[in-house]
């Protein structure tokens, strides 16, 4: 897939305005930066109830995983939902 024109502007940006060779430090620091933030954050997630029903076979942990995302959801109450094959439906 070809880059857009706002990625070849940003890279070219880029290289020009830190590729120099006094701040050569602070380009790597811009790109290592996010990464490392990721690298400490991603084992505090949770799994998806997705990847828990279908790959780990856990239906449990993924209705839980499920009430808690569903608790973000503004108006609605996970204490209406109930489990139907391996879908959640709202309660009627």
């Amino acid at each position: 897939m070809w880059p857009s024109c706002v990625d070849v502007c940003v890279c070219v940006c880029v290289c020009v305005c830190l590729g120099t060779e006094q701040l050569w430090p602070l380009l790597i620091l811009v790109e290592v930066g996010p990464a490392l933030v990721s690298l400490l954050i991603l084992p505090l997630l949770p799994e998806t109830p997705r990847y828990l029903l279908l790959v780990r076979q856990n239906r449990e942990a993924a209705r839980k995983g499920l009430v808690m995302l569903l608790l973000w959801l503004p108006g609605l109450n996970p204490r209406q939902l109930r489990v139907e094959g391996s879908t959640f439906i709202e309660k009627s």
